[in-house]
């Protein structure tokens, strides 16, 4: 992928915190800036008036204008600042109610594995989520928060799953770690959220125990034992954010939740919690290459 594909909406120019990850991880590829600006109107009367309106026009054309500038002079400025190439910006308007045809369009074109977004200037849409996961394009949910040194990454497994037995969307998450740890010298860490459901709280303990066999199973028959393995009891959506917290993560990479060969759209409770309540970047995998 010769490309970085990165998601920001015209209603918001992208902060620097935002703007410095998407450089890191361009390393001297081209960067290409996607802007959605879909402007729903209360009266499509009205709405198609201001399409055809010339003074309209021309103050969208500036708007545009105003906003692609002002990008380029963050990049450009932090480039400068931490004496690193400026990467090659393009930047492609999405406008209308098929933006996200569009969108998945252009990426199609460009064989995405990763699309980047701002997730700070608005929540992303989830028919753009269910459209991504056709096309086996992972999402870097970014937030307002600078990368530490080394950069902090976390991968959920949960490769006890009965939706998985082939272990194929954990084996990808591992290998998305992998790629940070080549690519950026990210320090990886593996998790997994030990659950005992309510009604087997007597047997607490001894299923804690099998699980943790079980992980360590894992880990050994795929060769990991050379990343970092923790623990944590309790639900995902409250054991994961205390995860983070615990392990100063910079990105959590986390799987789609419904792993049936049947459903490929993100959601379910973890996934849901985490998207309104980012404890940091996330990265949420779709594709299913891994190590071998």
């Amino acid at each position: 992928m010769d490309k970085v594909f990165f998601l920001a909406y015209l209603c918001k120019v992208p902060s620097l915190k935002i703007l410095s990850k998407v450089v890191n991880l361009a390393r001297g590829r081209k960067v290409v800036i996607f802007i959605e600006d879909y402007r729903r109107g209360d009266e499509h009367v009205f709405t198609n008036f201001l399409r055809s309106d010339p003074k309209h026009i021309e103050d969208r054309i500036v708007e545009l204008q105003n906003w692609t500038e002002e990008v380029a002079r963050k990049i450009s400025e932090y480039c400068t600042n931490e004496e690193i190439e400026i990467p090659a910006i393009e930047f492609a308007p999405l406008e209308g109610s098929h933006w996200i045809k569009s969108l998945a369009s252009n990426l199609e074109k460009g064989a995405a594995e990763l699309l980047l977004v701002d997730h700070i200037a608005k929540p992303i849409d989830e028919r753009l989520l269910e459209k991504l996961a056709t096309l086996d394009v992972d999402v870097l949910m970014l937030q307002k928060s600078f990368w530490s040194v080394p950069l902090n990454v976390v991968c959920a497994i949960d490769p006890l799953h009965q939706g998985d037995k082939q272990a194929s969307v954990d084996l990808s998450i591992v290998e998305r770690g992998k790629r940070w740890q080549d690519n950026l010298g990210a320090r990886v860490t593996l998790v997994y959220c030990r659950h005992v459901a309510p009604y087997l709280v007597k047997y607490k303990s001894q299923i804690l125990q099998e699980q943790k066999l079980h992980i360590q199973e894992f880990m050994y028959e795929h060769h990991l034992n050379h990343f970092s393995l923790r623990l944590f009891d309790g639900n995902p959506e409250v054991s994961l954010p205390k995860a983070v917290r615990t392990l100063k993560a910079n990105v959590l990479v986390i799987g789609a939740c419904k792993r049936s060969a049947v459903s490929r759209f993100w959601s379910g409770s973890t996934v849901d919690i985490l998207l309104k309540q980012p404890p940091c970047d996330l990265l949420l995998v779709n594709g299913t290459s891994f190590l071998t």
